[in-house]
């Protein structure tokens, strides 16, 4: 069975803090080849890698993530990576990282000649002006969808053959063989190592992201 290309989702973030270098070290570690994180701007104008638009989740405080600057958000979490950051630790690492773009295009922007400057990028996003924006600088992407019918309603607007898709995307009332006919699908998020092999058996998934160095190990 061909291996998909496994992502580390936010790093191996099981044991460290996501999107952290704590994290992406551990994926290299453990074995992957790929990276999956995110990116957004701060109060400041500053890229973080960050999936969030507000601190409640990770840290219990009522503030949204373009309010606060990064000096501020270090007093909260000091492990807070700049997109500079990751750049220069992991540029010249021989992975795939893919880029998820949270905001808006200025971000993807201001982070275009960082992202350029690894051997295998690629930009995604919900967002389809951010896709777009991305293919029309040259750099490979990937049309992000949640549910079914997200994919049909953009369809036509799609240039390329690269989809990210949920997991759920792939049940067998929606016979994915035909639907995703032509697409290369790299598939999120996927902590299980059978249902993980089960879904390499699809010729188009060409990618899988993980949280579990679990589904590492299976293939």
């Amino acid at each position: 069975m061909p291996r998909p290309i496994l992502y580390a989702h936010r790093g191996s973030a099981l044991n460290h803090r996501e999107n952290t270098a704590g994290a992406f070290d551990a994926a290299l570690a453990l074995g992957f080849e790929a990276f999956e994180l995110d990116l957004l701007r701060l109060g400041d104008d500053t890229i973080v890698v960050y999936h969030d638009f507000s601190l409640m989740r990770q840290f219990k405080k009522l503030k949204r993530t373009n309010k606060v600057t990064l000096s501020e958000f270090r007093k909260i979490n000091n492990k807070i990576l700049t997109f500079e950051e990751f750049v220069r630790r992991y540029s010249k690492k021989d992975i795939t990282v893919n880029f998820e773009i949270k905001d808006d295009t200025r971000t993807l922007g201001l982070a275009r000649a960082g992202i350029s400057k690894f051997k295998r990028p690629v930009v995604s996003s919900f967002r389809l002006k951010i896709v777009e924006a991305a293919a029309a600088l040259g750099l490979p992407v990937g049309y992000l969808f949640d549910t079914v019918r997200a994919f049909k309603a953009n369809k036509r607007k799609i240039k390329g053959n690269r989809i990210h898709v949920s997991r759920k995307m792939l049940a067998k009332r929606y016979k994915p063989s035909v639907l995703f006919r032509g697409y290369d699908l790299h598939v999120y998020t996927v902590n299980d190592p059978i249902e993980a092999r089960q879904l390499a058996e699809f010729s188009f998934v060409k990618g899988i992201f993980t949280d579990t160095p679990d589904v590492l190990r299976a293939f």
